[in-house]
């Protein structure tokens, strides 16, 4: 067999059994392998600063309402969430999501604008659901990642927060540092 005139599957199988892999599971269950999940999904965005802010209450995988030209940059990974926040839409009891980035495309004819407001699709009675908590006081509804399914559609995982104190934060901070000694050995 002649490997220089060999498909490029034959040379892709020959390097795979080479190159060593590791595999990561998370809390989802789900095998995750150089940032893509072998279930599907590929993590595009995340806001961890959400997590050290924010206590997270509950959780909703929701999808976006996008234009064709924002799709390149999500793939690219241009999009930030880090200053973004969900209201609900009382006239139309939709939840949309304000100052999502999303960069702009440079060679297309249709620009988008990079922090519109965009519709999330959520189901009515969740809406209300959680319109309801918020209503409550102290809470609001952040976005916590971002993600291509396993149907190639571009997902975001909200949450519904409330507000940390400051001495909260800094015992957070105290706790995470505490484990990190404790995983290092000093």
């Amino acid at each position: 067999m002649n490997i220089t005139g060999s498909s490029p599957n034959f040379v892709e199988s020959i390097s795979s059994l080479i190159i060593l892999r590791i595999f990561i599971i998370d809390k989802y269950g789900c095998l995750l392998e150089n940032n893509y999940y072998i279930c599907g999904m590929k993590n595009v965005v995340n806001n961890k600063r959400a997590y050290f802010d924010y206590e997270i209450l509950d959780k909703e995988i929701v999808g976006v309402v996008l234009l064709g030209s924002e799709l390149k940059p999500l793939r690219n990974g241009k999009v930030s969430i880090k200053e973004s926040y969900v209201f609900i839409d009382t006239e139309n009891n939709c939840p949309i999501i304000k100052n999502m980035y999303i960069s702009e495309i440079t060679n297309t004819t249709y620009v988008h604008e990079e922090t519109r407001d965009r519709r999330l699709l959520m189901k009515k009675k969740d809406v209300l659901k959680w319109e309801k908590k918020m209503k409550s006081g102290g809470i609001t509804i952040v976005a916590l990642r971002g993600f291509f399914d396993e149907k190639n559609r571009f997902k975001l995982e909200i949450g519904l927060a409330k507000g940390k104190k400051e001495y909260d934060k800094r015992q957070a901070e105290k706790k995470r540092s505490d484990i990190k000694i404790n995983n290092d050995g000093y």
